[in-house]
């Protein structure tokens, strides 16, 4: 398990609540889902199923160091079931790899252009002197 899909579980499980036990002999009782569902906080019951909304892959929302920041505790703070934040997670994953990919090509890109510069350049310096050896014999 991912180590995020680990937060959003931990912080699931303390949304929900449990009680320590007095003594590890102390049965446990079984907790029904719909239980659990009715001590859940009203609050975050109401953002349960809340869908992430993720801003456009470009290279100023890539580039942008506290934006995953921003968004990890946006889906932590609104997410009100385990598996809503784990979708979201998921599709946060999704755009962190795409945002890594267009700042991965973009760089690809920028040095491609260097190094054709920098070859077009040693081409145009030995045709310089193919041209000058050839006007002086």
């Amino acid at each position: 398990m991912k180590f995020r899909h680990c937060i959003a579980l931990a912080v699931s499980i303390v949304c929900v609540g449990t009680a320590p036990f007095s003594s590890a002999e102390e049965e446990v009782s079984e907790v029904t889902a719909e239980e659990v569902k009715q001590d859940i906080n009203p609050h975050l019951k109401r953002h349960s199923g809340y869908r992430l909304m993720l801003p456009s892959v470009n290279p100023t929302n890539c580039s942008d160091p506290e934006l995953f920041d921003r968004l990890l505790m946006q889906i932590l703070q609104t997410s009100g079931d385990a598996a809503a934040t784990s979708a979201n997670l998921d599709r946060l994953e999704k755009y962190e790899e795409s945002c890594r990919k267009l700042r991965k090509d973009s760089r690809l890109s920028y040095l491609d252009a260097q190094n054709k510069q920098r070859l077009d350049k040693q081409k145009e310096e030995n045709t310089a002197k193919k041209k000058l050896e050839q006007h002086k014999h």
